[in-house]
Formats: C-alpha cells, sequence, structure tokens
C-alpha cells in the first residue's frame, strides 16, 4: 500500500505490455497480510477489496517503454496503481493496515561504490509470495517471504533503467515491495548515524523479473525516477504540491493531485496524509 486505498504493483501484474485497453486483468483483488493461497474467493486477516480502478503509465500499455524487447518484460516502466473499492469508512488503513513512503533517483542508495565501479548501490528489503516457496509444502505461494540485498543500479539496455539484486524468490513475488531502510527506526547514540536518506520504509520499486533459471537468483524492478518518458524531476498539481520525480511522481500525481485531468483522490481520502 502506498496511500489509504491505493495499492502500488507491477504493470504487468494487472496488464499486458502493447496490448491497449484490452490488455487489463478482468478483476483484481487485494488481500493484504495473507497467510494462505489467496483468491478472488479468499480472505486475509483484515479482509479483501475488489480494485474499482487501474492507472498503468500509458506508454506500457501502448508499448512504446523504453524495453530490452517487444515483449516489455524488463522496462523503466513496469508499476500501476489499483485504486481499491468500497467506502472510505472500510478501507484497509481504517483497518488497522499502514502504507509506506516512497522515494526516487535512488533515494538510500550510494552515488557511487569502490566496490562496482562508479554504479549506485543500496540495500534493500524485498517482500513477495513467490510461487515456489512457502512456509510448508501445502502453502507455496501463500506466505510473504522477505529478502534482504544489496541492490545495484542497472541500464540492462539503452533508455532502461533498473534496480537488480540478488533473491532466491520466484514468480508470484511480482508486484512486491523493495523498500529501503525497512523496520522501525532504532535509537541511535552519538558515535553512529542514520545516514542522509534516513525516511524509514521508503519504496524504491516494485518486483517486475526474475530468471527462469532456478540456478540464477537474480531479480530485478524498473527504477522509480526520472527516464525517457517521465522526464521531469517534480511532478506538481494545481495546489502546488509536488508529488516526486519521474514515473513514480508522474503516476501518483495522476491518482491523487488536485487539478484538471487528476483522479484527486488525496481529497477524497484514498491517499496520504
Amino acid at each position: 500500500m502506498i496511500g489509504k486505498g491505493i495499492v502500488l504493483t507491477a504493470a504487468h501484474c494487472v496488464s499486458k505490455f502493447g496490448d491497449g485497453a484490452t490488455g487489463f486483468a478482468d478483476k483484481v483483488y487485494f488481500i493484504p497480510a495473507a497467510t494462505k493461497t489467496a483468491n478472488a474467493g479468499s480472505s486475509g486477516p483484515i479482509g479483501r477489496w475488489l480494485a474499482k480502478d487501474i492507472v498503468v503509465p500509458t506508454c506500457y500499455i501502448n508499448g512504446t517503454c523504453k524495453a530490452t524487447s517487444s515483449s516489455g518484460v524488463v522496462t523503466s516502466n513496469d508499476l500501476a496503481i489499483v485504486i481499491l473499492g468500497g467506502k472510505k469508512s472500510k478501507l484497509p488503513y481504517r483497518k488497522g493496515a499502514g502504507y509506506y513512503g516512497y522515494g526516487w533517483n535512488g533515494y538510500g542508495f550510494t552515488k557511487g561504490s569502490e566496490f562496482a565501479s562508479s554504479k549506485s548501490m543500496g540495500e534493500i528489503t524485498q517482500l513477495g509470495y513467490p510461487a515456489a516457496i512457502g512456509d510448508k509444502s501445502t502453502n507455496r505461494g501463500g506466505a510473504m517471504i522477505r529478502t534482504d540485498s544489496m541492490a545495484m543500479y542497472s541500464v540492462p539496455a539503452s533508455g532502461v533503467k533498473n534496480l537488480i539484486w540478488g533473491s532466491s524468490q520466484t514468480g508470484g513475488a511480482s508486484g512486491g515491495p523493495q523498500l529501503v531502510n525497512f523496520g522501525n527506526k532504532p535509537n541511535y547514540g552519538s558515535s553512529a548515524s542514520a545516514g542522509t536518506n534516513s525516511l524509514q520504509n521508503i519504496l524504491v520499486g516494485t518486483t517486475s523479473w526474475g530468471y527462469t533459471d532456478k540456478a540464477l537468483k537474480v531479480m530485478g524492478s524498473s527504477w522509480f525516477g526520472t527516464n525517457t518518458e517521465f522526464a521531469s524531476g517534480s511532478y506538481k498539481d494545481d495546489s502546488g504540491k509536488d508529488w516526486g520525480a519521474g514515473n513514480i511522481g508522474a503516476i501518483m500525481r495522476f491518482v491523487c493531485g488536485s487539478g484538471k485531468g487528476y483522479l484527486d483522490y488525496q481529497a477524497k481520502g484514498w491517499c496520504r496524509n
């Protein structure tokens, strides 16, 4: 969750690259903190919500986002927002679910590293429901799996900005978050420091792809921030509120922003405090 009633996921989880308006899923359910394999008929510990709208970058729908292939498997903009249906008073936030912050252009990452030439690196936490992993053999895909890893900024093709990291998770984990500074903030003494990017639980990507060869334990996601399709470093709405840079700023402004052409879900109570 990235707001009281909005969910950030991978675009390929809810739509097909280049298939236009016909490529969207018929129905999408959100079941937070599920402890068993989820489906349209099951519910989680605080309930399930049917999406009432899905927002995907236009270039993804049209198949024109920068990508490594025509299928769009590895692209700069594999992200989408799911807007949950139901009454405002019964959204997941009102049932006790929290939501993450989000960052862009390498929040929490180095600007270069002696350990990996000039590439930007950062420690991330990946959460997901990989289909081939579970807490028991009868519940593969039904248990939330956590992976902590060093992630690296990567450009696998011209104009394609990604994160890559080591992970044993599998297909089914797509759409899960990559977070920096995950967990509760500790108390720091005078000889320690939280660093310059010290906000907790900041979303910097959503799982997009991984190798099908189980011996290659590497996964990736679209880099949140500026790219060819979303070049602005500041996406402000008509009220002057800045929703961030690049792809994440643009999609958040469209869904939550105030003004002509935006969905204005902030005013409706679906977005953020």
